[in-house]
């Protein structure tokens, strides 16, 4: 009887389900937050569709955006460490697109809060720039 009442209170359970409760997702918010104090999304400002960007981060972290269709925004995503620009690499049809600081010397870390990298292809060139988002 005790086994069937505990398998009862597990299948009524959000918990028990894999479900997380709002208080697991509210600390999981803050806890990313403090880890990741700097949210960067990306912003399609060209007349083209990516296909796919990726951003590797100054910590040689690199984050997968997925497609952003032109004039779309991806997801934000975290990173512990970020400058006004980042190495990019942009899929769109057949043609790739890398764009590759030389170092950061001289470049002050971005404050923690969220950012958008707004990037535009001009001819063959990828270029950027950065806003802030809040």
């Amino acid at each position: 009887m005790f086994v069937l009442l505990l398998f009862s209170v597990m299948l009524l359970n959000p918990a028990c389900k894999g479900e997380p409760s709002y208080e697991e997702i509210r600390m999981n918010s803050a806890s990313a937050a403090a880890v990741h104090p700097v949210q960067i999304r990306i912003k399609n400002a060209s007349q083209m569709d990516f296909d796919r960007v990726r951003v590797v981060f100054p910590d040689r972290v690199e984050v997968d955006y997925g497609p952003v269709a032109k004039d779309g925004f991806s997801d934000f995503h975290g990173t512990s460490r970020a400058y006004r620009y980042a190495q990019l690499h942009v899929k769109a049809g057949d043609q790739e697109f890398v764009l590759t600081p030389m170092d950061f010397v001289g470049e002050q870390e971005l404050a923690p809060g969220r950012y958008t990298y707004i990037l535009r292809v001009d001819g063959s060139r990828l270029t950027m720039d950065l806003e802030k988002a809040d």
